[in-house]
This record gives C-alpha cells, sequence and structure tokens, in this order.
C-alpha cells in the first residue's frame, strides 16, 4: 500500500526489539515517557543499559501496563532532520513507526478510523482497506498526515508522519510581525540598508524558534500516543483472528 504517501513498502528495515536488547538512558526514558503519557502516570525512572525484560518487570511492580510499555519499546525514535531542524530548531515533518510482531488489522476497520481521527482532532478520509492494508489520510491549509498499517517480514508495520511546512512558514510570518513591532523600540530604522535586511532575515526566525519547538513536543507525542492506540487495536485484532 502506497497510496499518496498512506504508507511503507512492505520491507521499510524497521524490525521490532528483542527482548535481550539493551536500551540506551535515553530509549528507556522515551519509553517510559510514552508509556506514562498513555497512562495518565508519571514516568518511572530506570538505569540505562535495560532490557525489555527489565522494562517489564517494572512496570509491573510500578502499576503501569506492561503491554503499553512493549509497545512503547516498538516504537522508533523520531529523528529531526532537514533545513527547517537546524533553521527553527524542530523539524517540519515528523514521521513514527513501529513493528508489532502478531499484530493483525481488525476486520472492522471503523476502530481504526475512530481512534486516528479522535488523536489528531481531524476528519480524513480512507485510502486503502485491503486484506492486509490500511490508509487514511488528511490535507489541510497548512499540512497533512498519513497513516498507512501494512504487513512486514517481521510484524506489522504501523507509520504515522505529519507534514507541517505550512505552519513552518506561518512560525516564521509571526516570527516576522513580533520583529516589526519590536523593531519600533529599538534601533533598526537607523541601520545601514544590508544590515536591516539582514535583521528581517533572522530575528524572526530567532523570535519563531521557541513557539515552534514547542509544537513540534506537542506534535510528537500526539503522533506516539496515535502509534500506541494503533497498536493496541491491532493486537486485539491479533487476538481476535486465528492465525493466518
Amino acid at each position: 500500500m502506497t497510496q499518496d504517501g498512506a504508507g511503507p513498502p512492505a520491507d521499510s528495515g524497521a524490525t521490532p526489539p528483542s527482548p535481550a536488547r539493551r536500551f540506551t538512558e535515553g530509549e528507556v526514558s522515551d519509553i517510559l515517557r510514552r508509556a506514562a503519557d498513555a497512562e495518565g502516570r508519571a514516568a518511572l525512572p530506570m538505569p540505562a543499559d535495560t532490557t525489555l525484560d527489565d522494562l517489564l518487570a517494572a512496570a509491573r511492580g510500578a502499576g503501569l501496563d506492561p503491554d503499553v510499555v512493549r509497545r512503547s519499546s516498538a516504537i522508533e525514535p523520531s529523528r529531526g532532520r532537514g533545513p527547517a531542524a537546524l533553521i527553527l530548531g524542530a523539524p517540519d515533518r515528523r514521521e513514527i513507526r513501529a513493528v508489532l510482531p502478531g499484530a493483525r488489522l481488525p476486520e472492522d476497520r471503523q476502530a481504526l478510523v475512530e481512534a486516528v481521527e479522535r488523536s489528531l482532532g481531524r476528519r480524513g478520509e480512507v485510502v486503502e482497506s485491503g486484506p492486509e492494508d490500511f490508509g487514511w489520510r488528511e490535507d489541510h491549509t497548512a499540512g497533512r498526515t498519513r497513516v498507512g498499517i501494512t504487513p512486514g517480514k517481521d510484524g506489522t508495520e504501523v507509520r504515522v508522519s505529519a507534514d507541517r511546512a505550512g505552519h513552518y512558514l506561518g512560525a516564521w510570518f509571526l516570527g516576522l510581525l513580533g520583529w516589526a513591532l519590536l523593531s519600533g523600540l529599538t534601533p533598526v530604522g537607523s541601520l545601514a540598508l544590508l544590515p536591516k535586511i539582514i535583521s528581517f532575515v533572522v530575528a524572526p526566525i530567532l523570535l519563531a524558534r521557541p513557539w515552534w519547538s514547542r509544537r513540534d513536543r506537542r506534535l510528537r507525542r500526539r503522533l506516539e500516543q496515535l502509534a500506541l492506540d494503533l497498536a493496541g487495536i491491532l493486537e486485539e485484532g491479533g487476538r481476535a483472528l486465528p492465525p493466518g
């Protein structure tokens, strides 16, 4: 399923974590943060060089759902790259991927649609709904969101991506307005032409960076939570259906 970027090819290189794999301090922090966010709990502190079995045991002892922790461990880190990440401190595109061994699409796809639209707060359309594939998309003025679920050699892969290039332009424009207002209180008007032009290019970006970074953190957490919600539905679907 590859319609309009709704999902990845079947073999995308993503693999689920093995029980014996050891996680770094940053990975442990992210796994537990996602699980704690999903359950409305404070994150559980854990040392680095921890295995998945260690995380699950600690989760049980702290009252966290070990299934949520395990799903959280299957989510790949979302790395921010590109010009927007360098200029504004956060990317204009985020993608979350997870591979879930044994998970299967439910026969009723409406649960997937409802989970996606509830998490994102946007209505969209299903673009693929085959026996083993599911794709959903939405487009709005400033960006777009894609969800793809496809089979792979290591399990069912979930991919959620958000393109917010239009939001990036909006952040720069807000910074430009802010700098235009502040320039009336600063000696910008007395500068030579070239420094004045540079100030009106660079200053709005610096002013927009905190706002854009906060927006990106909220977006990343929303996409991660959506991936966890979909993982839960898929695992329930796998338990409800006989092995293929």
